[in-house]
């Protein structure tokens, strides 16, 4: 929650509520899709719930804005969301009843879905 908090504040702040929203849900749906393919895929099914893969989409959003812009945005670098996504996506495979595949979702649709809907605006010099 305290990630949804401080990364999903800025992304708000640069694409509107209404956007976030979207990134939000279609996140969350992501999440929950991929989730379902590997567990028809693999056999192995179990119940998993909660909105964990859709706050790795609100992250996977602000690294396409941390790209779009160049590496910075609001006091953030991407080297260093880079190093957090790859930590949280260690300790979740390194234990166990973690859904990874719902946060990998998650990430990806939220970084696709933060593509189609934000443009900056180009500046003219």
């Amino acid at each position: 929650m305290i990630i949804l908090y401080a990364i999903g504040e800025r992304l708000e702040r640069s694409v509107g509520a209404i956007r976030m929203f979207v990134v939000y849900m279609v996140s969350l749906l992501g999440g929950s899709l991929c989730s379902y393919e590997m567990m028809l895929l693999t056999g192995d099914y179990a119940v998993s719930a909660g909105a964990s893969g859709a706050v790795y989409g609100i992250i996977g959003g602000f690294l396409w804005l941390l790209l779009l812009h160049r590496g910075h945005l609001e006091g953030i670098s991407a080297r260093r969301l880079v190093f957090s996504i790859l930590l949280m996506v260690y300790f979740g495979f390194s234990s166990s009843g973690i859904d990874n595949w719902a946060h990998i979702g998650g990430l990806v649709s939220g970084f696709l879905m933060t593509a189609i809907l934000y443009h900056r605006k180009c500046q003219k010099y």
